[in-house]
């Protein structure tokens, strides 16, 4: 097989892959330059007053034809096709006509600020600044694009302000200044998700053209070695099995029922790295006595661990062996690291039968095991990163309202065929946008992190917090009542109201919430009446002095009220 030699080639393919990825995203749309233009007509017909109609014309003309420029280029991109080369070329002309469109409108703006008219400052810098806004997500994939078109357009802008001798210029220009920082800054993180997410997307494809290679590969040796047709078969249909796993605990079964039958006559077990504590832990084992392998073990304890290599004890009293490997009774056995791009991630162990020993054909077989196996559970796991990826809050770790909106009418469902409880409670921090305007954004970050990290060490294993949006939080509490439900959210909202927060050695105001809280019943019995409820209690909340627990009570359907 090929695995070997693709593995030194793998990482160069995939940063390049990422960088035609990030550079198709730039050409994906032509709406920057359409807006650009739409833009530039409507400036120029307000601010034809403010120059000589000869100046207003070249401008006007010179811009579209920029804009013109930028349409011809990304409709020649789009005709090459996906695999259009040079996509460093690309890169740099549309960097080009980027600067170039920052460098017309820095121009005309930094030009509007020196007329006596404030009316023209305030629209300049409301079209320019609404341009690199935009500029900032939009040219965010290629970030050579977005430096060129913020530094030649903002720059300028900035100076004007700076050489006028106005109070209110100056702190226009700070404030101006201090925009293309945190456009920047913006940038600079949608750039840096984005390859993330591009980089495992590559990687997952690159591993299931991996796999598949492994499967044909597999399905050519049973067309060249009959005698070992029926095993071949079994693992080529143990990747088609793994490869249609949802999760990778889903596979560990699989994997020991076909190890099974591939060495019916000896035992073996299938250990994986715990990303946490870096020990081996075992997920799989088959054979008359699986249970000759500890549970749990650190890589010292295997020779081939140590070695990061193949290793293989003929069972006499003189071989060296593995300590994981326990009650082995002088039987002989191999273990084969799980290795993918250089990293470790599990291994696979075998204890020969009583008089028996491994051949050839033995170890071939158990090579290609591991090959399919450690492939399939890196595919596993990366799907699982993604899953995850798109299902949690990326500032506080909590599931997102996308994950909320799957998972709460299941659990109503759940709990009306079980007859069971269920309450959820919706919680705001109280005053939250005027903390932020008085302490800054990173201050309100902090809070929402810290926050949090105490409800993970509040709730159950089975509750659900998620982040609803902004300072707003969700908790799914299955098989709680409303009574139970209540003493939970006071003890969390004691606890949140009692805790200090420090940024930079500044002690921060503590925080509170407001919190709702509303239970199935006959009348609330769909997840969307649940939230409405939870809503309308943590306003009445709010309303009656906030930093308190209010729960929507519906005593009939026609009589609602709270109760704290």
């Amino acid at each position: 097989m090929s695995s070997g030699r693709n593995k030194s080639r793998v990482p160069r393919t995939v940063d390049l892959e990422v960088q035609r990825e990030l550079i198709r995203l730039l050409y994906g749309s032509p709406s920057v330059p359409l807006i650009s233009g739409v833009v530039t007509l409507v400036t120029a017909g307000v601010l034809w007053r403010i120059f000589p109609f000869w100046i207003s014309l070249s401008w006007l003309i010179v811009s579209l034809c920029t804009v013109f420029a930028r349409l011809i280029l990304w409709s020649r991109f789009n005709k090459r096709g996906p695999d259009t080369g040079g996509m460093d070329q690309w890169g740099r002309r549309f960097t080009l006509t980027t600067a170039l469109t920052g460098c017309l409108w820095g121009v005309l703006a930094s030009t509007t600020f020196v007329t006596p008219e404030a009316i023209y400052y305030l629209f300049a810098a409301f079209v320019v600044a609404g341009l690199c806004a935009g500029a900032a997500i939009r040219l965010s994939p290629h970030p050579p694009a977005l430096y060129a078109y913020i530094g030649t357009s903002a720059p300028p802008m900035v100076f004007a302000l700076f050489m006028q001798d106005h109070l209110i210029s100056f702190a226009m220009g700070g404030l101006l200044l201090t925009f293309i920082v945190v456009m920047i800054l913006v940038g600079r993180e949608n750039y840096q998700r984005l390859t993330d997410y591009i980089r495992m997307k590559i990687v997952q494809e690159v591993l299931n053209a991996d796999l598949h290679k492994v499967t044909l590969d597999l399905k050519d040796q049973i067309a060249e070695k009959r005698r070992r047709e029926s095993d071949l078969t079994t693992i080529a249909k143990l990747s088609d099995m793994l490869r249609s796993c949802g999760t990778i605990t889903e596979a560990y079964p699989i994997i020991a029922d076909s190890a099974a039958t591939l060495f019916p006559m000896a035992s073996g077990s299938l250990a994986i790295v715990s990303e946490e504590t870096r020990e081996l832990v075992r997920v799989a084992a088959w054979g008359r006595n699986p249970s000759r392998s500890l549970p749990r073990f650190q890589q010292e304890d295997c020779q081939a661990l140590q070695a990061d290599r193949e290793y293989e004890s003929n069972g006499s009293a003189l071989a060296v062996k593995c300590r994981h490997l326990i009650a082995a009774d002088g039987k002989p056995c191999l273990c084969l690291p799980l290795k993918e791009h250089g990293k470790t991630r599990g291994l696979v162990s075998l204890i020969a039968a009583e008089g028996s020993a491994f051949d050839d054909a033995v170890r071939q077989l158990l090579r290609s095991l591991a090959e399919v196996v450690k492939l399939s559970l890196a595919n596993l796991q990366l799907r699982a990163s993604l899953a995850e990826q798109a299902f949690r809050d990326p500032l506080t770790g909590l599931y997102n309202r996308r994950y909320l909106m799957e998972t709460l009418p299941r659990e109503v469902r759940r709990a009306q065929r079980r007859s069971a409880p269920l309450t959820i409670a919706m919680a705001d921090i109280d005053h939250f946008k005027r903390f932020n305007d008085l302490y800054g954004h990173d201050a309100g970050d902090l809070v929402l992190a810290e926050l949090a990290v105490q409800f993970g060490g509040a709730l159950r294993a089975e509750d659900v917090a998620c982040r609803y949006g902004g300072e707003e939080f969700l908790f799914l509490l299955p098989d709680c009542d409303a009574t139970a439900a209540y003493r939970r959210m006071t003890d969390i909202s004691l606890m949140i109201r009692n805790r200090s927060n420090v940024l930079r050695g500044k002690t921060l105001p503590n925080t509170t919430l407001s919190i709702g809280l509303a239970a199935l019943s006959d009348t609330l019995s769909t997840s969307e009446s649940l939230i409405t409820a939870a809503d309308e209690a943590m306003y009445a909340a709010k309303r009656m002095g906030r930093d308190r627990v209010e729960s929507f009570e519906t005593s009939s359907p026609e009589s609602l009220r709270f109760s704290s």
